[in-house]
C-alpha cells in the first residue's frame, strides 16, 4: 500500500524520521492523500444523507438571499483556481513530463494541496485556495434564511438554526433569557415542527402499523394452521388403529384430574392467540432516524470515554520525560480538549434526541389509542341506534 502511495505522488510516503525532531512535520505525499481524502470521503459519504431529502422536498423553491448568493460565488471561484491548478499541471506535464499523478487528482477533487510550493504560480494558487476555504468555512456558519421562512423562524428558532447553533443549542438561549426575566407564559412557548406534530407522527405510524399488521395476521394464521395439523387434523386421527386410539383413550383416563380452586374461572376453550411484535417492529420503523442517530451519538461517546484516559497518561509521560518536544505536549493537551468537547457535545445530542423519540412515540400510540376508541364508539351507538333506542 505505501509503495503504490510513494509511485502515485512521486515522493515518500512516510517516514518517522519527520516527527523526530523538534519543528515536526508530515511528509508531502502523506499530505497530498490522507490530509485530502479523508475530510473529502466524509463529505461525500454524508453528502447524500443532506441531499435526498432536498431533491424530494415538494415545498417551492426559497428565494435568493445575499448570504446564499456569497457562498455560491465562493464555491464557484474555488471551482476555478482547481480548474486552474489542474490545468497547470497538464502544461507542466506537457512540457517536462513525469508528473506525479497526485498533481491531477487533488484539483480534480476542488481541494488545494498544503504544502510549501516552491514555484510561484502554484504558491499565489494554494493561497487564493486557501483563503476562499476560510472564507467559505466561516460564512457557512450562519443560517441561510429566505424572506418566506422567516416567519416560521419566529415560530419555532430550530427550523432556521445553523449548524453550529443547532450541535450547540444556541437556538434555545432567547427563551431561557425570556423565562428568566419574565414567568413564560403559553405565547412564550414554540410552535412543533411540521414533523412533530401529531398529524405528520400518526400517518407514518399508520402507514407503517397496517404493514406490520399484515404480516403478523399471516403469522398468527400460519401458526393456528400448524396447531390444527398438531391436535385437530381428522387425516391424523383417521390414519391411526383402532389398537392405537384405544391406547390414547386409556392413557387419558389415567392422567389425574386437577382440582379446581375456588378463585379458578372455568376454562372456556383454548387461550387465545393473536398477532404478535407488530407494535414494536411498527416503532422501530418510524423512529429509526431518530434512533440510530441516538445510538450513534452515544456510540461515539462512549469510545472517547476510553480516550481520555489514554491522552492523559500521554501527557502526564510527556511532562515526566524531558527529552520530550514541546510540540507532543501542545498535540496532546488540544487533543485532550476536543476529545471532551465531542464527548460532550454527543452526549447531549443523544439525550436530545431519547427525548424526542419518547414523545413521538407516546404522541403516536395516544393518537392511535384515541382513534380505536372513537371507531368503537360510533360503532356502537350506530348499533345502538339501528335498534331503535336512540
Amino acid at each position: 500500500m505505501s509503495a503504490a502511495l510513494e509511485e502515485f505522488c512521486g515522493s515518500v510516503f512516510w517516514n518517522d524520521s519527520y516527527l523526530s525532531r523538534p519543528d515536526a512535520d508530515l511528509p508531502v505525499c502523506f499530505q497530498q492523500t490522507v490530509l485530502v481524502w479523508v475530510p473529502l470521503g466524509f463529505f461525500w459519504i454524508f453528502a447524500p444523507w443532506q441531499v435526498l431529502p432536498i431533491c424530494k422536498s415538494k415545498a417551492k423553491k426559497s428565494s435568493l438571499t445575499i448570504l446564499y448568493i456569497i457562498k455560491q460565488v465562493l464555491t464557484a471561484l474555488l471551482v476555478l483556481a482547481a480548474v486552474a491548478e489542474l490545468a497547470l499541471t497538464s502544461v507542466d506535464d506537457a512540457e517536462q513530463g513525469g508528473v506525479p499523478a497526485v498533481l491531477y487528482t487533488n484539483p480534480s477533487l476542488y481541494i488545494a494541496t498544503w504544502e510549501p510550493i516552491s514555484d510561484l504560480p502554484r504558491f499565489i494558487l494554494f493561497f487564493i485556495s486557501y483563503g476562499l476555504q476560510l472564507l467559505l468555512f466561516f460564512v457557512s456558519g450562519f443560517s441561510d434564511i429566505a424572506p418566506e421562512t422567516k416567519e416560521i423562524g419566529k415560530k419555532n428558532p430550530e427550523v432556521t438554526a445553523s449548524f453550529l447553533s443547532s450541535i450547540t443549542f444556541e437556538w434555545y438561549s432567547s427563551i431561557v433569557f425570556k423565562g428568566y426575566r419574565k414567568p413564560l407564559e403559553i405565547e412564550d412557548v414554540w410552535e412543533l415542527k411540521d414533523k412533530d406534530k401529531t398529524k405528520a407522527l400518526y400517518t407514518a405510524f399508520e402507514k407503517n402499523m397496517k404493514t406490520e399488521m399484515k404480516k403478523a395476521r399471516a403469522d398468527l394464521e400460519k401458526r393456528e394452521r400448524k396447531k390444527r395439523r398438531r391436535q385437530g387434523d381428522p387425516d391424523l386421527v383417521n390414519s391411526m388403529s383402532k389398537a392405537q386410539s384405544q391406547d390414547i383413550l386409556v392413557l387419558e383416563e389415567k392422567q389425574p384430574k386437577k382440582k379446581k380452586k375456588k378463585g379458578d374461572k372455568e376454562d372456556s376453550g383454548p387461550p387465545k392467540d393473536y398477532p404478535r411484535g407488530w407494535l414494536l417492529s411498527t416503532l422501530a420503523k418510524t423512529f429509526k432516524q431518530n434512533l440510530l442517530l441516538a445510538v450513534a451519538f452515544k456510540v461515539v461517546h462512549d469510545a472517547l470515554v476510553f480516550v481520555s484516559p489514554q491522552l492523559l497518561k500521554l501527557l502526564i509521560a510527556f511532562v515526566s520525560d524531558e527529552d520530550a518536544f514541546a510540540w507532543q505536549g501542545y498535540l496532546y493537551a488540544i487533543l485532550l480538549f476536543l476529545t471532551a468537547l465531542v464527548q460532550s457535545i454527543c452526549l447531549q445530542q443523544h439525550f436530545s434526541l431519547c427525548f424526542q423519540l419518547g414523545i413521538n412515540v407516546r404522541a403516536s400510540l395516544i393518537a392511535a389509542i384515541y382513534k380505536k376508541v372513537c371507531m368503537v364508539l360510533s360503532s356502537s351507538l350506530l348499533a345502538f341506534s339501528k335498534l331503535g333506542c336512540g
